[in-house]
């Protein structure tokens, strides 16, 4: 019953959550296999199984494989949403994460220009989505040793979880992390200290 392939993504999704990545992609695969009798390759229910299997082959570094889920996951969702859908971004943003671990830097950089063109829209105040992909960049440019280009990025995404999350969130202390190892790059370390400090702070 179609049903059952709901239950069984919220099973793999909350395994997946729990960090038990041996047993998630079982649930997922099960869902997708199912969900393909009842709906034709472009459903966006497909999409989430795509999707979400994806994110269990990242999570093993398997690299190649994931890419290839989540170009799938875009191919549909850009047929089924709007060009400034959320879910795309999202998408987008692990793709990026992707090529990056290949170490294909200008492709993710090239990738990751998108959502954040597409979260600049959506949400001109700033959301944490666009600080993911903000901090993302900067992770690239880090790796380019573009450091100057780096804080700018990082400063920004800072500014952005500043307002939406806790001192001590974890997405705070990573960009306090980052930018104070930046500042270490480029040489400074009275300034690198001062934030790797408010860093050490909040553990």
């Amino acid at each position: 019953h179609i049903d059952i392939t709901g239950i069984l993504s919220n099973l793999g999704l909350i395994l997946y959550y729990q960090g038990n990545y041996d047993d998630a992609p079982y649930y997922h695969r099960r869902a997708y296999t199912m969900r393909r009798n009842f709906y034709p390759f472009n459903h966006i229910d497909i999409a989430e199984n795509l999707y979400n299997i994806g994110n269990s082959c990242y999570q093993y570094g398997k690299y190649s494989e994931a890419l290839d889920y989540y170009l799938q996951t875009l191919d549909i969702e850009e047929k089924f949403y709007s060009p400034y859908h959320a879910a795309i971004t999202l998408c987008l943003n692990n793709i990026g994460c992707t090529l990056d671990q290949q170490k294909k830097y200008a492709e993710a950089l090239h990738c990751y220009q998108h959502p954040l063109k597409i979260n600049q829209k959506l949400y001109a105040s700033g959301h944490p989505n666009m600080a993911y992909t903000l901090n993302n960049i900067g992770n690239i440019l880090c790796q380019q040793k573009s450091y100057k280009d780096v804080l700018e990025y990082y400063h920004q995404a800072f500014n952005i979880r500043e307002r939406f999350y806790p001192f001590e969130h974890v997405d705070i202390v990573d960009s306090l992390n980052n930018i104070g190892i930046t500042y270490m790059e480029m040489i400074e370390p009275k300034i690198s200290l001062n934030y790797l400090q408010r860093t050490w702070s909040q553990y």
